[in-house]
């Protein structure tokens, strides 16, 4: 998996100069063997997709916009961002709907990574007669952006990160969540539905996340007083289900009257009616999301935690949307070749540290 991911971003430094430069949409599809196509125009994504096996293949996408077929072959996906980048004047990657994970067979869909992709709809795992309940195991989501997240089939190892999330993560009361963690994501609205009975022990982590919205108790029958929720280091706005812990986080309501009495609060600061705006170095009185927003914490709440760790977006991961796959960030040409026809190309470029969840 290593080797396609460093040969996928070797050959992406080339396909993201060409499509800066000339404005043409990319799909670079790599085999696990290392054979590397690249297509091209809008259609790209649909043409890589198609060209590649079942499964153990790479996907890396350029800036553009590209449309997404049904996502049904054990494929990786990586764009160049899910924002544009003015200080490298990098376009995004944009897909024009949602995605959705339907396994054709019991481990179809395992292990995949999806990364600097805005998604223009929802994130869906759904459930196929064929897995026999089988759970979607180790996806990888990281510095996407879309609506909601919906896990409609058993999940297994899911981790979402440094994402924008316009919507929730939603749970289904039929499917299990089996260590479903949330790290450094901004959450326009909450984390819900994920089941804890008898027959369903769903477990969620959310670490130093920002949760922009209230909770309503769940009606899925908790097997105990503690529910599948934990969040840490988290900056939360009002509230969070019945039944969850919340350990070192900044919550933004009031202390007794919008927490649930049988949640499990350990060490948190309380807002107690204070102006948002006296949390964060910005000054913004709200938890809205902004492109330009680093959402850096005065020095009095940013280390109240007892772990030893920053709360909010800054702590953890990091609040960093830059994709692993590399922006090029200059690019020379000289304007005439060489007395031996070579044509001189000069290339910087950035990306982060591969991140092994």
């Amino acid at each position: 998996m290593k080797k396609i991911l460093f040969s996928a971003i070797a050959m992406m430094v080339a396909m993201v100069a060409n499509a800066q430069v000339t404005e043409t949409q990319s799909a670079t599809l790599t085999l696990e063997d290392g054979t590397t196509t690249v297509y091209y125009q809008s259609d790209a994504l649909n043409k890589a997709y198609n060209a590649a096996p079942n499964s153990g293949a790479t996907i890396v996408l350029s800036s553009g916009t590209f449309s997404i077929p049904q996502w049904r072959k054990a494929i990786n996906l990586y764009g160049v961002g899910f924002e544009d980048d003015a200080t490298t004047s990098t376009k995004r990657t944009y897909i024009t709907g949602g995605i959705e994970l339907l396994p054709q067979d019991l481990k179809n869909m395992d292990n995949l990574h999806f990364e600097g992709i805005c998604f223009n709809g929802n994130f869906t795992f759904s459930n196929n007669a064929n897995n026999s309940g089988a759970p979607i195991t180790g996806v990888v989501i990281a510095r996407c952006q879309f609506n909601t997240l919906s896990a409609n089939t058993n999940v297994k190892d899911l981790t979402i990160r440094q994402c924008r999330i316009n919507g929730n993560v939603n749970g289904n009361a039929n499917f299990k969540g089996d260590n479903v963690r949330v790290f450094n994501c901004w959450i326009a609205n909450r984390v819900i539905d994920f089941p804890m009975n008898e027959t369903r022990m769903s477990t969620v982590l959310v670490d130093h996340c920002i949760t922009n919205n209230w909770y309503a108790s769940s009606n899925y029958g908790w097997a105990s007083p503690q529910g599948p929720y934990r969040y840490t280091n988290c900056i939360i706005r009002q509230n969070v289900a019945a039944g969850g812990q919340m350990e070192n986080c900044l919550m933004m309501a009031y202390k007794d009257t919008e927490v649930f009495p049988d949640n499990v609060v350990t060490n948190c600061q309380w807002g107690n009616g204070l102006a948002v705006s006296s949390f964060f170095k910005d000054e913004i009185n709200n938890l809205d999301y902004s492109e330009t927003r680093t959402y850096e914490l005065i020095d009095t709440y940013k280390t109240a935690g007892n772990d030893g760790t920053e709360i909010g977006l800054q702590g953890g991961y990091g609040w960093n949307k830059v994709s692993s796959v590399p922006r090029i960030t200059e690019i020379s040409i000289d304007k005439q070749t060489s007395t031996e026809g070579i044509l001189k190309v000069n290339l910087k470029a950035e990306a982060q540290p591969v991140v092994v969840d």
